[in-house]
């Protein structure tokens, strides 16, 4: 491996690092309107589109701190956007789901997320564009059972 190759792979982080900063950063500015940011879109989103409803499953499965995510939950319950109740095969484990006014609310914010990753993608034309989301999705999903949702937790595409 040449040193140009060594280079380009250890700035693979920064890029990455930047391309998430500039996310993020455009999410903000749009404000989604969410409890959480896009923290709440993204546990909304995934209830939305998952098999899996448990709390602590949802909490693994996007990295979240079961802690963090208890209060994300309360403050997505407390504005009517999700309901808990508990699992009748788990009675310590909480079912989420969403409300007919989350609903409304995530699809409100899913147009403010398209709008946000159209500016971030701006750079790219379509092709790339669909190309960069292709090998994102490819690499997100290339990951150890024990990272992701695991098979409790299959999510539609």
């Amino acid at each position: 491996m040449d040193q140009g190759t060594t280079q380009r792979r250890a700035e693979l982080g920064h890029e990455l690092d930047a391309v998430v900063r500039l996310f993020l950063s455009g999410l903000e500015s749009a404000e989604l309107g969410l409890p959480g940011g896009h923290r709440g879109y993204k546990i909304l989103s995934f209830v939305e589109h998952s098999q899996c409803h448990s709390q602590a499953r949802i909490a693994s499965a996007l990295g979240v701190d079961r802690t963090v995510m208890t209060y994300l939950i309360d403050e997505l319950e407390g504005e009517g956007l999700v309901t808990r109740r508990p699992d009748p095969n788990d009675r310590r484990a909480r079912i989420v789901e969403l409300t007919p006014v989350g609903v409304a609310r995530l699809a409100a914010a899913h147009e403010t997320m398209v709008r946000v990753e159209h500016h971030l993608l701006a750079a790219l034309d379509a092709d790339e564009a669909e190309q960069f989301r292709s090998l994102l999705a490819k690499l997100a999903a290339d990951r150890p059972a024990d990272e992701g949702p695991g098979p409790l937790c299959s999510i539609e595409a």
